[in-house]
């Protein structure tokens, strides 16, 4: 029986649990298959100007039918202000977009309350969306805006609303997310003002796990009494209004500050978290943030002419810290990176460090400008020198990563905690073993190393302090252990630090009854994968396994998935 022969409905079901690429590939075996395979490719546009919106219209709308069924994600920019746009016709061709484009999950709309009163057939189209994961609306300053997102069909599970700088503000975002019931990511951008309400209706939103503000007053209170189960919390350029009462998020675990940091002397009664990112350059900033979070994973911006005394600041501002990561940045943007200043200093610099895993992210070196500049060093002279400086000058350290000289644009406009300054650099990894005086450096593939990371931030800190570094391998620790890590794992947690998991097979146990579990990122199809964690938290066990094999180079902003394979 030939493959081809098979019913359309049957190949579809086949298709399905390939990646994007496998089902192109798939499709040369026969043309006849081709319509079938196109649909497990996803389609994404972005519409910056009206001729491109024109464009993406004529193209989904017209000629062959159903097109818009692959758009999954769109990007509506607010251009009611360019020359020549009629309005009206813009937003028709919105309306139009949206009536089609029924399997869309990632959805950016600018000028959205504008949109609702030009054509009314954008909300209702908006509401009629089941897939959404990812929304992000601008300009939500009218009721109806709000109306329309509790409404929504969609569970989404990352929220970005930006442009409701009123005192009713909050009241209303409460209200609109209640009936939402998937564990959610909440970013607000200019949200709230100075004269916000004083009292809120008591209301509880525990499927808020992550929470991002941004340019916003911020009535501290009442979002911990509203959103009490939040584990990630980034803070950039906020503003607080009320006593803070010695109130904190109890199960709060990450945080990100970035800004305007002068707040940070209002959070003293904020909760201990695990982890700490600090985008700042300036030092005060910096000492003043980790005093008073004292954090266990430490992530910050440090310029490389940071001297002796900004380290041994850093040590006596966080006691508890075992591990950090650093991206050096030069002084400004027209200061040459000089790396043969900087190398002799580092025993100096890092010796006191009391941290088990170091990550360090420098910046691109200047090209020498003629062949007798002493002062350039290649990025594989780095490579070759650095790892063994850094393990002899910190006696505790086991892991050491490194990424020289390449610096790439964060995939997308949002913002997300610990390391996203890093973009798309690629890190070489190093086991340190024995005492100080014999020191091995072992390098070691990326997935084993982001395991070793994923350990750092899940653990506590006793687990770390009392963990046999020399002993044992996290990379081949027990099944059990493994799945005590995902119980721990918050699928709404989309913080950079779960954005890379190079974790890919674990051949755990290879007995017919023992659990196989694998490891990716997930930028794929998320038919043949499923969530690793429900709701309440519980591992799914699935009855077959569907192993991708793509996208290990470079991690999803959206965090790791699993599934487990169990007889």
């Amino acid at each position: 029986m030939s493959f081809l022969s098979l019913n359309d409905d049957v190949l579809l079901a086949l298709v399905s649990y390939l990646s994007p690429r496998d089902a192109l590939q798939l499709s040369l075996t026969g043309r006849a298959i081709y319509p079938i395979a196109i649909q497990q490719v996803p389609t994404a546009a972005r519409c910056e100007d009206s001729e491109k919106l024109g464009e993406v219209h004529d193209y989904m709308l017209s000629d062959i039918p159903n097109r818009a069924h692959r758009l999954k994600e769109l990007t509506i920019a607010n251009f009611k202000e360019s020359l020549g746009c009629d309005y009206e016709q813009y937003a028709k061709l919105v309306g139009d977009l949206l009536e089609q484009a029924m399997n869309l999950k990632r959805i950016v709309i600018e000028g959205f309350a504008e949109l609702l009163e030009t054509d009314p057939r954008i909300g209702d189209a908006f509401i009629a969306l089941t897939k959404l994961e990812f929304v992000k609306v601008f300009d939500a300053r009218t009721a109806e805006c709000f109306q329309v997102i509790e409404r929504m069909r969609s569970n989404p599970r990352v929220l970005h609303v930006g442009g409701l700088e009123t005192a009713s503000a909050y009241s209303l975002l409460f209200s609109s997310i209640a009936s939402f019931t998937k564990p959610l990511h909440l970013h607000l951008t200019a949200f709230g003002d100075s004269e916000s309400e004083t009292e809120y209706a008591p209301m509880s939103l525990p499927h808020v796990r992550g929470l991002t503000l941004e340019e916003s007053i911020v009535p501290w209170d009442a979002l911990v009494d509203t959103f009490p189960n939040v584990r990630c919390l980034e803070l950039c350029d906020v503003g607080l209004i009320h006593s803070l009462d010695g109130k904190c998020w109890p199960k709060l675990r990450h945080l990100m500050l970035a800004g305007d940091l002068e707040y940070i002397e209002n959070l003293d009664t904020l909760c201990q978290v695990h982890g700490l990112d600090v985008l700042e350059l300036k030092v005060s900033d910096v000492l003043n943030a980790v005093r008073v979070i004292s954090p266990v994973f430490l992530s910050c911006a440090v310029r490389m002419t940071a001297k002796r005394p900004f380290w041994q600041g850093l040590i006596r501002a966080a006691p508890r810290m075992k591990a950090l990561e650093i991206d050096l940045h030069r002084h400004s943007s027209s200061e040459k990176c000089d790396r043969t200043q900087w190398l002799p200093r580092v025993p100096l610099l890092l010796d006191m460090l009391p941290v088990v895993y170091l990550r360090i992210n420098m910046p691109c070196q200047p090209f020498p400008r003629n062949s007798d500049d002493n002062t350039f060093i290649s990025d594989e002279e780095i490579k070759l020198t650095l790892p063994d400086i850094i393990a002899k000058a910190i006696p505790t350290l086991r892991y050491f990563v490194l990424a020289v000289g390449q610096k790439g644009d964060p995939a997308s406009s949002e913002s997300f905690p610990l390391g996203d300054s890093v973009g798309q650099s690629v890190f070489s990894w190093w086991r340190i073993t024995g005492d100080s005086s014999e020191r091995t450096l072992t390098e070691i593939p990326p997935w084993e190393g982001e395991r070793v990371r994923q350990f750092m931030l899940d653990a506590d800190l006793e687990s770390i302090v009392n963990f046999d570094w020399d002993g044992t391998s996290i990379a081949t620790s027990s099944t059990t252990d493994f799945i005590s890590v995902l119980s721990s794992w918050d699928p709404t947690d989309y913080s950079a630090n779960r954005r890379v998991s190079y974790v890919h097979a674990l051949h755990l146990n290879t007995n017919a009854s023992s659990n196989f579990l694998f490891v990716f990122d997930g930028r794929e199809s998320r038919r043949d994968i499923g969530l690793c964690l429900d709701g309440d938290n519980s591992i799914s066990y699935w009855n077959q396994l569907h192993i991708g094999t793509t996208g290990l180079e470079s991690g999803n902003r959206f965090g790791t998935y699993a599934t487990s394979l169990s007889q």
